[in-house]
């Protein structure tokens, strides 16, 4: 939104200046200008999307991982939360971070969104509700019955090649003076102008229906939308009030092309504005004749014989709004390139592809490695802004879930990550001291937990640890019991989805005797299923077995 807003900008700032230099031209032409301008403002976050990027950034043009996620080892955050773990001491007990500037700068973005949000309806319920006004005028108002009125629009309609017929209405009130409409344009005069002498009715049909030949209602709407969008922007504001302007002075000079002179069109303008000026008009939507805050600069316009009052031609507007969409698609594209910082924006998922809410996210890098943190909201978004152009790393963790880190290059041009957490390893570690005595018994299987009243929702990270359910211990090896040899073996496997352990395999080796009686005792382990979102999942899990001697 803010890169938007510094393109509308620059290129609203422009074409004004542009009107400025075009002072000595006609209003029409200023008026193209404009409305090109407005057009392309409104079209101005498409243009950014396709126009192509200059390449004048100090860092690349994408947003790419530079090597693959890789889940943090078996003794990270898992073994706090492990309920299998019996070694507590080995978990590392952080407090809780600081909230960075990055999170702070994010929540602030967040309300200035919100609050755009608020203003555009706003405009926009105020343009709607305009729209509604001038529909119930229409419903309300009289069909123009004086045949002055009738015969003069019919001959302008003619004499100006409009294939549009032309609604004529009269109203109560007596300061609406207002032209709408594009497939059948309505003119909206005060029900005294039934009494207008020929030359005053000659005078407002003239500007009017140059309104209609213009498309200046469409035009005048498409600016509202423009302003709705970036009401909070005076360049705007005041391109809108110019866009009126010269509307109104275009519509002027095709009156006075007429043949109407310039004395007697302003006279009559005058007593039409002194005769609404008595009474309280409300602002509609739709181009109108008489504007107390113009009036003046109109008609020093109109007794201005040196003014220049051409028309726009065909070309010379094709050629106009061609020069707007290669100077909109130039500021585009060097706005975008030349942007001094960037964004990180990317949503958390667990292998379910479900949103995992309240995961930390901690991102280190440019610049002296800096660090910013911020958790992803409900819907499992998170977005780090602010970021100058640089290399990264990004860690993301959740209770329960295996850290996950990756390295990426951060530029003006943002790119959507997606960072998929993985259920943690557990560890355990035992110690073995005693030699078995007797045979070894045999075992019953213990029956799982129900898991049928588990309910799932959309919302992801939801884990439930395995519980063991049956614990053998390792038997020492007599005879290296008996000589007093100690031994460190490190187990690797998996826990299966129903609750026993698979791919046992041995990480670090002490003595086979030691790996073997460390295997045999861990293969009659029993676990209760493990459920991320209600579904069994595999988990894996790393045992530590110490084998130490009972001393005497």
């Amino acid at each position: 939104m803010l890169d938007s807003v510094i393109k509308v900008t620059v290129l609203v700032a422009l074409a004004l200046g542009l009107n400025e230099i075009l002072r000595a031209r006609s209003a029409a032409l200023r008026h193209c200008v404009l409305a090109a301008t407005l057009g392309c403002a409104m079209t101005m976050p498409l243009v950014g999307r396709l126009a192509p990027a200059w390449d004048v950034s100090f860092a690349r043009v994408d947003l790419e991982p530079v090597s693959g996620s890789t889940p943090s080892t078996a003794a990270g955050a898992k073994t706090s939360q492990a309920p299998v773990a019996v070694d507590e001491s080995s978990a590392r007990v952080e407090p809780p971070p600081l909230p960075s500037w990055a999170a702070v700068a994010a929540g602030v973005m967040q309300w200035l969104f919100r609050l755009w949000i608020a203003g555009a309806a706003g405009c926009l319920l105020v343009l709607l509700a305009g729209l509604w006004r001038l529909g119930q005028l229409a419903a309300r108002a009289t069909p123009m019955s004086s045949a002055t009125w009738l015969g003069l629009a019919d001959a302008f309609a003619a004499e100006q090649r409009l294939r549009r017929r032309i609604r004529l209405l009269t109203s109560e009130r007596q300061t609406l003076l207002v032209t709408w409409g594009v497939s059948r344009p309505t003119v909206l005069v005060p029900s005294s102008a039934n009494a207008w002498s020929e030359e005053r009715v000659r005078v407002v049909l003239g500007h009017e229906i140059a309104h209609i030949r213009r498309h200046d209602w469409l035009t005048l709407m498409m600016a509202e939308v423009v302003r709705a969008l970036y009401w909070f922007n005076p360049l705007v504001w005041i391109a809108c009030r110019r866009l009126r302007e010269e509307s109104e002075r275009a519509c002027d000079d095709m009156v006075l092309g007429l043949g109407i002179e310039s004395t007697v069109y302003a006279s009559h303008l005058l007593e039409i504005a002194r005769s609404f000026g008595q009474m309280r008009r409300a602002w509609l939507p739709a181009p109108a004749m008489v504007r107390q805050s113009s009036l003046e600069r109109r008609i020093s316009a109109m007794l201005n014989s040196r003014l220049d009052r051409r028309p726009v031609t065909r070309a010379a507007r094709m050629t106009t709004m061609a020069a707007a969409l290669v100077l909109t698609g130039g500021i585009a594209g060097f706005s975008a390139a030349a942007q001094t910082f960037g964004s990180l924006p990317g949503s958390v998922v667990d292998s379910t592809n479900r949103p995992v809410a309240g995961a930390t996210l901690v991102l280190i890098g440019a610049p002296n490695d800096a660090k910013r943190e911020l958790k992803s909201d409900a819907a499992g978004h998170f977005e780090f802004v602010g970021l100058p152009p640089g290399d990264y790393r990004l860690e993301a963790s959740a209770p329960g879930f295996s850290v996950v880190r990756s390295a990426m290059v951060v530029t003006t041009r943002p790119v959507q990550q997606l960072v998929t957490l993985q259920v943690g390893a557990l560890m355990e570690t035992i110690s073995v001291s005693g030699v078995a005595e007797g045979p070894p018994r045999e075992l019953a299987e213990p029956v799982l937990p129900d898991s049928t009243g588990c309910v799932a929702t959309a919302a992801g990270g939801r884990i439930q640890q395995p519980i063991k359910l049956r614990h053998v211990s390792a038997s020492y090896p007599p005879l290296l019991h008996q000589t007093g040899v100690e031994g460190h073996v490190v187990l690797d496997m998996r826990i299966d989805t129903d609750g026993r352990p698979r791919d046992i395999r041995v990480i670090t080796s002490a003595h086979p005797d030691f790996d073997a009686a460390a295997i045999e005792a861990v293969r009659q382990w029993r676990f209760s299923r493990t459920l991320l979102n209600c579904a069994p999942v595999e988990v894996s899990m790393t045992v530590h077995v110490n084998f130490v001697p009972r001393q005497p």
